[in-house]
């Protein structure tokens, strides 16, 4: 086995090191890069360019636009294009990032392992702020830093150090009234009488490129890797197989409450299997995950030949152009209700970057009048595992879950915003698709749904304008749902057949709601 020590590399900033240590390992396949303990700085001129042009307003009130989209150019700090069998040894290695670039880069390689690495900005892409005096309605927020008058607030989470969690149940930002840039007034909304001390956190972007992409890429670990903060999505994976997250945390840095702006992990797209094992989620402001493949639309089509386009609202989450591999199956879905009513084989695929579509050729005929379907392929996606996965105080939901096949086990939920687990293709992103089979055993849900009171365990349906059964099995044993904040603690609606056993809920209402047309066995 080849390794190489960063530390032989001199010269040059930090980022220029790494870069000459990652030359010289992809020219030689299985080599370990050995890091050795400490900090190194990240930097380069467009990054912290690109910080200062969302805090500036240069970007605009929701720089998203301008941040998530094909044509942005942005830098990479540490990048494995082209790898094979590259090791990262990194333990007690801390990325600080300056500047909002895309931190680590695992794209067209495989067999790439990145261990023990801990990733921070110099200047996180939120402000914080404690409450220091409230009145009619108002607080007065002193600023831990200096937030620009012209810098976006996309979202304000209220942390409070008395119950130990984000209160968005209690009281919530409405609006900021004013800022100088060490102390803003903002409008609150709930119960304010014991709102002094809580900690504000204003977060300056939505998304954008993630701490780490896992792109093109198969057989990829991500061992005992912390992300503290990004401004954007913690991990994003794209057309890649066989991806383990293991003992991988997405959690505040120590003495703040806040991590991510958007998803933990968030993978499309992708297929084989997506393990998460041992991982840790808190403070992020999206899904801990969400695991998904497209809906396609089809521009044009003649016989067997058919334009299709990603029409979610957002584009991918890449934004790179997502397309089908030969020999995929490709399901004809009814755009309402996403029943699949018949299925086809690829037999050709052709990718247009330009107009960001790709065509297709399928073993048989579409449907004359294609209006009112969609297409997807169940085969980009990947068969998950789940186990002894912590998630706490947090925004949205925990895992969202749709790909064909699915394994949660012992996994701890608690104090997040909406529910635990979802399991629902949506059509209004174009995101599916129906499980095939999913199982969620003893796992422990505490005071979750909060935000939207609704359901705080588990909560399975296809979330379409038509009701359906396009789920086909779910099996949910020996679970703790505590939730009697909510309504429910599990729903289950939208599938053939379910089995529930020794599942003890607590709610304030039904604890299990299931549909008329559910079998359960």
């Amino acid at each position: 086995m080849n390794t190489i020590y960063l530390s032989d590399y001199k010269g040059g900033d930090d980022r220029a090191r790494f870069a000459a240590a990652l030359d010289d390992a992809k020219k030689i396949p299985g080599t370990t890069i050995f890091v050795e303990p400490g900090t190194y700085h990240i930097t380069t001129p467009r990054a912290r360019a690109a910080q200062d042009s969302v805090m500036s307003g240069e970007y605009g009130d929701n720089p998203q636009p301008v941040m998530f989209s094909p044509d942005y150019i942005y830098d990479r700090g540490l990048d494995f294009d082209g790898h094979e069998g590259t090791t990262l040894a990194a333990d007690g290695v801390l990325l600080l990032v300056d500047g909002f670039m895309e931190d680590v880069s695992a794209r067209n390689c495989r067999g790439v392992t990145i261990r023990g690495l801990t990733i921070d900005n110099k200047r996180r892409p939120y402000t914080k702020g404690f409450i220091k005096e409230v009145g009619n309605g108002a607080a007065k927020v002193e600023l831990t830093e200096y937030m620009p008058q012209t810098a976006p607030i996309m979202r304000s989470g209220i942390y409070s150090p008395k119950y130990g969690r984000f209160v968005p149940d209690m009281r919530s930002v409405v609006k900021v009234l004013s800022n100088d840039g060490r102390e803003a007034a903002v409008l609150l909304k709930g119960d304010t009488s014991d709102a002094v001390g809580d900690e504000v956190y204003f977060c300056h972007t939505w998304h954008s490129r993630p701490s780490i992409l896992i792109e093109n890429a198969k057989d990829i670990l991500v061992d005992n890797v912390t992300i503290h903060c990004h401004a954007g999505m913690g991990v994003t994976g794209f057309h890649s197989e066989n991806v383990t997250l293991r003992k991988f945390a997405v959690v505040p840095a120590p003495g703040e409450h806040h991590s991510t702006n958007t998803d933990a992990t968030h993978f499309s797209s992708c297929r084989g299997k997506l393990v998460l094992d041992r991982c840790r989620f808190e403070g992020h402001g999206d899904d801990a995950l969400n695991v998904h493949t497209y809906y396609y639309t089809v521009v044009e089509h003649f016989g067997n030949r058919a334009v299709l386009e990603v029409r979610a609202p957002t584009g991918t989450h890449t934004q790179a152009l997502d397309y089908p591999r030969v020999g995929d199956r490709m399901d004809l879905c009814g755009a309402k209700s996403l029943d699949v009513i018949k299925t086809y084989r690829v037999t050709a695929v052709e990718a247009d970057e330009k107009r960001r579509v790709c065509t297709v050729e399928l073993d048989g005929d579409l449907p004359d009048d294609v209006n009112g379907y969609l297409l997807a392929d169940p085969d980009e996606t990947p068969e998950v595992e789940i186990r002894n996965c912590s998630l706490k105080n947090h925004f949205a939901r925990g895992f969202l879950i749709k790909s064909r096949k699915c394994f949660i086990e012992n996994c701890d939920f608690e104090d997040i915003f909406e529910l635990g687990v979802k399991v629902a293709a949506e059509s209004s992103w174009h995101e599916g698709v129906n499980v095939d089979t999913i199982a969620i055993r003893n796992c422990r849900f505490k005071n979750c749904g909060r935000e939207r009171a609704v359901c705080g365990g588990v909560h399975i349906y296809m979330e379409t304008p038509e009701r359906t059964t396009s789920h086909g099995y779910a099996e949910i044993t020996d679970n703790h749902i505590d939730c009697p904040e909510c309504d429910h603690g599990i729903i289950i609606k939208d599938i053939k057949q379910t089995l529930l056993r020794n599942n003890r809920v607590i709610s304030r209402k039904d604890p299990i709601v299931i549909g008329d047309n559910v079998e359960v066995l």
